[in-house]
């Protein structure tokens, strides 16, 4: 068994500075200060294409370590869609477009090619392993938690076919994500927080557990929330796992089937996702 361990930011084009400055200094800087003085920490991090520029713009040397921590070998940056657009809901040629669009972002910016996708909201369809395969990618990370259900589906990492193509899925363990969406909330104290996530076991009968969090609701939880992926990386380490690129054979055959995953929102007093959509002209 083995621990992959990572964390996204979603946030948009026209997000407020004082957001961006958040989650740069309580998340951003402090866990990529962490890695650098901890070469054996194997992380993986996705940020929007608007986080990535702006670093550019106001913070080069963040982006200067994230390429150190690539080069390295240490880093992986997630891919995805370049102007975060919901990819099943639209036209296949722009799928694969602005998949590729941000995938050469991250290899120009960082050196490195992606070879697993982070989908914008954990919206998902089976169609889109077409979209991995011709991009180039092999892995899915996202939550095997079904928010319009309120279900958790399979949670060890599995292989995948969709009509003849092929992708490996990596459940994120949603225990943690649910954790994390309540301390970003504020449901949750910081004492409490941490109390909680010490307190998860690992998944002994899987390949790999996955924790891959949200940093934009860490930002919003405390200064200091970073702190919860040098603490599981000590916990899991105790217990004789360590961190690992994602990659490998995997033993078990699943099927992840269309829908919205997940806890980055609380909108779960629809049906499906296209009557969100539809009765909230902000997402059109």
């Amino acid at each position: 068994m083995k621990l992959i361990l990572g964390a996204y930011s979603q946030e948009p084009s026209g997000t407020p500075q004082p957001v961006l400055d958040r989650l740069l200094s309580s998340v951003i800087r402090p866990l990529l200060n962490y890695l650098y003085h901890h070469p054996d920490v194997y992380f993986n991090l996705h940020l929007s294409s608007y986080e990535i520029e702006w670093l550019e713009c106001n913070h080069p040397e963040i982006n200067m370590l994230i390429k150190e921590l690539c080069r390295r070998g240490q880093l992986d940056m997630m891919t995805g869609a370049y102007y975060q657009a919901y990819l099943s809901t639209i036209p296949a040629w722009e799928r694969t477009e602005q998949v590729e669009k941000m995938t050469t972002l991250i290899r120009k910016k960082y050196s490195r090619r992606s070879e697993t996708i982070w989908l914008f909201d954990q919206l998902w369809s089976p169609t889109l392993i077409n979209v991995i395969n011709l991009c180039g990618l092999s892995n899915v990370i996202i939550s095997p938690y079904d928010r319009l259900r309120k279900s958790t589906l399979k949670t060890a990492p599995y292989s995948m076919n969709e009509l003849g193509r092929s992708a490996d899925i990596y459940p994120i363990d949603d225990r943690y994500a649910e954790c994390v969406a309540a301390f970003g909330r504020g449901d949750l104290s910081r004492k409490d927080f941490f109390t909680a996530t010490d307190a998860i076991k690992p998944y002994r009968d899987a390949d790999a557990n996955v924790i891959v969090l949200n940093a934009d609701q860490l930002a919003r939880g405390a200064s200091d929330g970073w702190q919860i992926f040098g603490r599981i990386a000590e916990r899991y380490a105790g217990r004789g796992v360590k961190t690992a690129p994602i990659g490998g054979p995997l033993t078990e055959q699943g099927y992840l089937p269309a829908g919205w995953y997940g806890r980055d929102s609380d909108s779960f007093e629809y049906s499906c996702f296209q009557e969100m959509v539809a009765v909230n002209p902000v997402y059109s």
